[in-house]
């Protein structure tokens, strides 16, 4: 007889860190996370303000990912651990928290 596996879903913890913000471009102090995580953001304003776009960078300016843009909120899983900084574009206010993902 065959083993039947468990399937499980990750859950997320609480972040390890959360960026605050308003309408421009900003980029965020860098931070380290281990594998995996989630990028979870949220927007306020009007329906025309509250747009932004997120891009997730390595420490040498290289492109890891864009994870958001939308206006509202969402999030972004990534599979991958190391050290990040975020360059985020907002037309209203907005939050960005980084979340790990316990297995």
């Amino acid at each position: 007889m065959a083993e039947q596996r468990k399937t499980e879903q990750w859950q997320p913890s609480q972040p390890i860190v959360t960026f605050k913000g308003f309408s421009g471009i900003q980029n965020t102090r860098p931070f380290t996370i281990s594998s995996p995580w989630e990028l979870v953001w949220r927007t306020r304003g009007t329906e025309n303000s509250k747009a932004m776009t997120i891009g997730i960078y390595t420490l040498d300016g290289k492109i890891s990912d864009y994870a958001g843009n939308e206006s509202g909120s969402g999030r972004s899983y990534q599979p991958k651990g190391g050290t990040f900084y975020l360059n985020i574009y907002g037309t209203g206010d907005w939050e960005v928290s980084v979340v790990p993902i316990r297995e």
